[in-house]
């Protein structure tokens, strides 16, 4: 058997694989595209602080806090696009937490 005709009958004998064969499977370059933000470059920043303030004390027995604290952060991202402008994707958040805590 030739090896054209092992190439058309989808065998590979010991003829070269370039060809029509060839130029099908590795012929082409695919451009695949993602939209990970979490993939993506950024740059990031925060800013923060906590302060704890001392509600109820007993010696021995129990101690209760009020606690609290705040963040401050922002991503801009490199390469990750917004869809409904296409300028560069960017967020900033602002993140408050309090809490009471008791030991005892």
């Amino acid at each position: 058997m030739s090896a054209a005709h092992q190439h058309e009958h989808g065998g590979h004998g010991g003829g070269s694989t370039m060809g029509m064969h060839g130029m099908l499977l590795f012929g082409t370059e695919t451009l695949y595209l993602s939209r990970n933000r979490q993939l993506s470059t950024f740059n990031n920043m925060g800013l923060g602080g906590r302060l704890s303030y001392q509600l109820r004390r007993v010696p021995g027995s129990y101690d209760v806090k009020l606690n609290g604290s705040y963040e401050y952060t922002r991503f801009k991202f490199k390469d990750f696009t917004d869809l409904r402008d296409g300028s560069l994707y960017s967020y900033a958040s602002n993140v408050i937490q309090l809490y009471l805590s008791a030991t005892y």
